[in-house]
């Protein structure tokens, strides 16, 4: 209670060295000046003193030869001094509240769950053409129609829920996962074909007829699992081939790296362009008005503001940072030049790769007269069937 009335009646701190502290306290008990002591951790001790008692406290400890420190006045006086002073602090606090009950009615944050390989700028944008986005008043939204709009309009949506927590939209979809759609009965179907030169290893024939077998050496074309089946009484049957043809594969590529190269150093110059977004639509209050560097690296940070640090609001400040550099160039020591080939190779056969399993590797070095170049050799196992459709019309 008396932390209260202290706040409400203003107060200071006064700063009184420890071997004072009989001194200061017999003066302000004889002179029935209310305190309340907190001992500091140098030995010092800090009194806090109401406003109306400042100036005799002053006197008094001053008088007895006392060396202390005042803080600045502390409590609601000191507030509403500074509300005085600057009104912009009263438009603010009214905007504040205004804002508080206006924004209760609408969306805040939508926030994404379950929804598999959409990204949550494709979910935003099939709920923003469904009326549905940042900034909505949410209270006459009829939830069940949403749904049901959003799943008849987008086929790849199998289900979707979209629910209101206070400002947030909690949206939990899932993906369709669409089966393959056969074509026989509209008379189209389809071969397997080799899509790059292999050895066959393994051949599953879940439809049409095989045409290689273990060991076999195919180049790319080469048909692999055939739709025309022949029948006992030497007819055809059309089918749409299915199946899966692992074969290793050959696969190579060369990296090369000069001795001389232009590198990118960064003078140091460097601005910001920053603005709001609000609700998701940027406005740029605070513009540099362009940029005057040659050659600059941009990057981008978006920070969300929290309501007292937990509550996420629909204002995010996006700083864009423009970094000058220039270009020198340097020459590169052989064992440079041989670190950078394989960081480029590392990164290139990862690329050759794909979804294939490695069976062996073989890098060769090529040391040359400005450079160096590595020759590398893989060996994949991987499935090498594609599908090729084909027409057959019935006269």
């Amino acid at each position: 209670m008396n932390r209260l009335l202290d706040y409400i009646a203003g107060y200071r701190f006064f700063y009184v060295s420890g071997g004072s502290r009989r001194l200061v306290s017999s003066l302000l008990i004889e002179n029935s000046i209310p305190f309340t002591v907190k001992n500091l951790g140098d030995g010092s001790m800090r009194l806090k003193i109401r406003l109306n008692k400042v100036e005799e406290t002053r006197s008094l400890l001053s008088d007895g030869g006392v060396d202390f420190t005042v803080s600045l006045q502390k409590g609601l006086p000191a507030l509403l001094s500074m509300i005085i002073k600057r009104p912009g602090y009263v438009v603010g606090l009214i905007m504040f509240f205004v804002f508080s009950w206006f924004s209760s009615r609408i969306v805040w944050d939508i926030r994404v769950t379950g929804n598999g390989s959409f990204t949550e700028d494709e979910i935003e944008s099939i709920l923003s053409t469904e009326g549905f986005s940042y900034g909505t008043f949410f209270e006459r939204i009829d939830f069940d129609r949403l749904n049901s709009s959003i799943m008849a309009n987008n086929p790849d949506v199998a289900w979707i829920s979209v629910n209101m927590r206070g400002n947030v939209a909690q949206v939990d979809v899932r993906k369709a996962e669409h089966g393959f759609i056969r074509k026989e009965e509209e008379g189209v179907y389809a071969n397997i074909i080799a899509n790059e030169d292999a050895q066959i290893v393994l051949t599953r024939t879940d439809k049409g007829k095989p045409e290689v077998s273990c060991g076999d050496i195919v180049k790319k074309g080469d048909l692999l699992i055939s739709g025309i089946v022949p029948l006992r009484d030497e007819g055809v049957r059309f089918v749409y081939a299915e199946g899966e043809v692992t074969a290793d594969v050959n696969r190579s590529f060369s990296i090369r790296v000069e001795n001389k190269i232009k590198e990118k150093v960064y003078t140091g110059e460097k601005t910001d362009d920053k603005s709001v977004i609000f609700f998701k639509k940027n406005v740029n209050l605070f513009s540099n008005g362009g940029i005057e560097y040659t050659s600059y690296d941009k990057i981008d940070k978006k920070d969300r503001l929290f309501l007292f640090g937990r509550i996420p609001l629909p204002v995010w400040v996006r700083t864009d940072e423009y970094r000058e550099f220039t270009e020198r160039e340097m020459t590169l020591t052989p064992e440079q030049a041989l670190s950078k080939a394989k960081k480029e190779l590392r990164k290139t056969s990862d690329e050759t790769l794909g979804e294939a399993d490695l069976i062996s590797k073989k890098v060769t070095v090529l040391p040359e007269e400005n450079g160096i170049v590595l020759r590398c050799e893989m060996v994949c196992r991987t499935d090498i069937g594609e599908t090729v459709e084909f027409t057959v019309s019935e006269k």
